[in-house]
């Protein structure tokens, strides 16, 4: 039987409680085996950290959950975030059932994705939705629906309010990242004297 498999991309930079939150609100409602955490290679980002202290922090954070795991498939195979390529190559490489994660903001952006309608063809996808967009996110997804046949869900998922953007700016405030990351990364962040 095929497992259902979750591909999570991201910066995580660094990853936090809310990423974590999210992937085990979509086991819980959509049945997900496994969430794969895939952390993007080179982000446009100025302040991103080097993708292995990224990658450390996401093995931290990830390690004590059996349904959680990791790929460096982007850095292995030099895709470059190019989102098709990646699933492209995890589908040479199993043939288990692949569903996306992305937040509403990608789903509005979707048309300038590289190969956009074979992603939408071939694969799952699920969106966590942002504030109250419900609306726009209807008539979005009936577009590609109509277009290319696309399964596009809406994850039922009640918005945890975290991000890295926030805890890097914490940091260089001198503030206490306490539960908003795992004890683990949080030592290894004030250890590696990171995001100061």
């Amino acid at each position: 039987m095929k497992n259902k498999i979750l591909i999570f991309g991201g910066t995580f930079n660094p990853i936090h409680n809310g990423h974590l939150i999210l992937a085990e609100n979509s086991i819980n409602e959509e049945g997900f085996d496994k969430v794969v955490f895939i952390p993007t290679m080179n982000p446009y980002y100025k302040d991103t950290l080097d993708f292995d202290t990224r990658l450390k922090m996401l093995k931290m954070a990830i390690k004590d959950n059996d349904k959680f795991a990791y790929s460096s498939i982007e850095k292995k195979y030099n895709l470059e975030g190019k989102l098709y390529l990646i699933l492209q190559k995890i589908s040479k490489l199993s043939d288990d059932d692949i569903t996306i994660l992305i937040g509403s903001d990608s789903l509005m952006n979707l048309d300038w994705w590289y190969k956009i309608d074979e992603i939408l063809k071939k694969y799952k996808i699920l969106v966590l939705r942002r504030d109250d967009e419900d609306e726009a996110i209807e008539m979005k997804i009936n577009e590609y629906k109509e277009k290319y046949g696309a399964d596009i869900k809406v994850l039922n998922n009640k918005r945890v309010e975290i991000s890295s953007s926030m805890i890097r700016e914490m940091i260089k405030e001198g503030k206490s990242i306490k539960y908003l990351v795992t004890d683990e990364v949080e030592k290894f962040i004030k250890d590696e004297n990171l995001y100061v």
